[in-house]
């Protein structure tokens, strides 16, 4: 049985993202979109083999479309003092913000 991993409801739907056609799950109680552990595990394995770096974000004259066109829940990581790597598993990209003046 799934269950959402933030309200732990057992309504759950199967999704399939717009954006890169990966099947994820969406919790229909609080909307979070999520993978199930055999998802992730497939996710963790492959992470860095398509998993896009899109430099800083500071940098950015226009966001990419991967990320523009992501529907998930990101993963926000502080790697520095003032430096946070931001990534999505689903959509297998990742990035930078520099948050210092």
């Amino acid at each position: 049985m799934i269950f959402c991993p933030v309200c732990k409801s057992t309504d759950v739907s199967q999704y399939q993202c717009a954006s890169n056609g990966n099947k994820c799950h969406v919790c229909l109680n609080c909307g979070i979109l999520f993978l199930d552990r055999a998802e992730r595990d497939i996710c963790k394995k492959s992470k860095g083999v398509n998993m896009e770096n899109y430099g800083y974000a500071n940098a950015w004259d226009e966001t990419p479309d991967r990320v523009k066109n992501c529907e998930h829940t990101r993963k926000s990581k502080e790697v520095g003092r003032c430096l946070t790597l931001y990534s999505c598993e689903i959509c297998q990209y990742e990035y930078l913000v520099d948050s210092s003046d």
